[in-house]
């Protein structure tokens, strides 16, 4: 049996046996694996950057997509590539670079639960997002969510009793920009095929993400080569168990089981690094987890009542 179906076989089986579940469950396993996936992913971040950059790991990290791209445009011919949107794309790039550099900046300098703790604001930052640039309406209800979310940031930062690091700031601006990245898409979406905007995600970011890394190269080992694809590996299966999840049930059900990260990162920091991470990051983390989610099941609720509606 060739070498890529012995590999893709077990993987296919255990599919399988997930697709004999209830899509709630289903929906619920998908997001728990992905979970899994980039807490393994932020360890391996942290290992490696020991003695390499995080700049250089993140350009990596992208540059694995890169094969992934090829059938599609074999597939579909250089037809993918037509748009009218490229200045939306560049500030979805933008959105993209910034938030990947940060993120594995910040996964290299924080304590990987704190580093985790800051990404769970990136809904926060969404909704109030598309409420600024897309006009969307925001009632008291999310208002309220919204601003328990913050409380839960100020609870982890806690500001006047730690100094404020630029590390803690980097990990709010990659929530931030992760979150522009999400508006960028939901307008991008309304016009622009799903795969033009994956093509251009990898043929922009790319080569922009190697200008930075080139500062900072340094000749890898091929034990440290090992690690940064298997970094980018764990984060396109990440990023596919992610859109398997949501497409399977509402984010309001979803949402719960991607916070399962903190504690699974939380363990995996612990036995591996000996941090330890204060209460006041978990009574943080939690205080954000319970705003997004309600967020998340009140849109749900809104878009069920629309559709009755019409």
């Amino acid at each position: 049996m060739p070498l890529p179906l012995l590999l893709s076989h077990p993987y296919a089986s255990f599919e399988a046996a997930i697709k004999r579940c209830p899509m709630p469950v289903q929906a619920a396993i998908w997001m728990m694996l992905s979970g899994l996936v980039f807490s393994s992913m932020g360890v391996l971040i942290r290992l490696v950057t020991v003695d390499l950059h995080p700049f250089q790991v993140a350009f990596v990290r992208i540059a694995v997509g890169i094969p992934l791209l090829v059938p599609l445009i074999w597939r579909q011919g250089i037809s993918v590539l037509r748009t009218n949107q490229f200045p939306a794309y560049l500030l979805r790039t933008f959105f993209s670079i910034s938030g990947l550099l940060g993120g594995f900046y910040a996964t290299a300098h924080l304590p990987l639960a704190d580093s985790v703790s800051f990404s769970f604001t990136a809904p926060l930052f969404a909704t109030l997002g598309a409420a600024v640039f897309l006009g969307e309406v925001l009632r008291v209800r999310r208002i309220m969510a919204l601003v328990i979310g913050f409380i839960g940031v100020l609870v982890i930062l806690r500001p006047g009793h730690a100094p404020l690091s630029v590390e803690m700031m980097v990990a709010l601006w990659t929530a931030a920009a992760s979150a522009g990245s999400i508006l960028s898409v939901k307008r991008l979406s309304t016009t622009e095929p799903s795969t033009t905007i994956v093509a251009y995600l990898s043929l922009l970011t790319t080569p922009i993400a190697l200008i930075p890394a080139l500062w900072v190269w340094q000749a890898p080992t091929p034990g440290q080569w090992a690690v940064m694809v298997s970094i980018g590996i764990l984060g396109t299966a990440g990023q596919i168990f992610v859109t398997r999840a949501y497409s399977l049930a509402d984010a309001s059900m979803v949402l719960p089981f991607d916070y399962l990260r903190l504690p699974i990162t939380a363990v995996l920091a612990y036995l591996i690094f000996f941090e330890t991470p204060d209460a006041l990051t978990f009574v943080g983390a939690g205080i954000i987890a319970g705003s997004t989610c309600f967020i998340a099941w009140r849109e749900a609720q809104l878009a069920r009542r629309a559709q009755v509606e019409d």
